[in-house]
């Protein structure tokens, strides 16, 4: 498991069988760092498994975009992407807050607006405002198929 800091949060990015690399980056279209990028390059298998990325904001609201891409990674040449992902964010009692299967499904004006919009119609994508607190998002495979699946957070404020 890997951690890092920002200044209004801290994510930690893990995964079921202990892979994970968490790095800090900048979004080569925007000014704004990335508050961390999680990548998750383990296998989905069954619906048993799933990508977890923690959050913890700290002090502000932050208006964030969380993505789930899958498709995408084949042309970075990532072996057996995630065909179709799901996301969920729930808080720190694992309560639904939101969830998302096909971006432009929910939310597609608000996403497009971002900037952030995924680039394959199959992936996932919230926006939305964390308040100070503890988050988690996950990443499944729609139906339950398997594949590798990259969880992206973008603060947008």
């Amino acid at each position: 498991m890997s951690e890092s800091q920002s200044t209004n949060a801290a994510w930690r990015a893990e995964q079921t069988d202990g892979r994970a690399a968490a790095r800090k980056q900048a979004d080569a279209n925007h000014a704004r760092p990335l508050i961390d990028l999680a990548f998750q390059r383990g296998r989905i298998v069954d619906g048993q498994a799933m990508i977890i990325a923690g959050v913890i904001v700290q002090f502000h609201n932050k208006q964030v975009i969380v993505r789930a891409l899958g498709p995408t990674l084949t042309g970075f040449s990532v072996p057996n992407a995630l065909a179709d992902p799901t996301l969920e964010i729930r808080d720190v009692n694992g309560t639904l807050l939101a969830s998302n299967d096909d971006w432009k499904d929910n939310q597609q004006n608000d996403i497009v607006a971002t900037g952030k919009a995924p680039p394959n119609d199959l992936e996932s994508a919230i926006v939305g405002t964390l308040f100070p607190g503890n988050y988690t998002a996950i990443v499944r495979g729609f139906n339950n198929t398997t594949g590798n699946a990259l969880v992206e957070v973008y603060a947008l404020n």
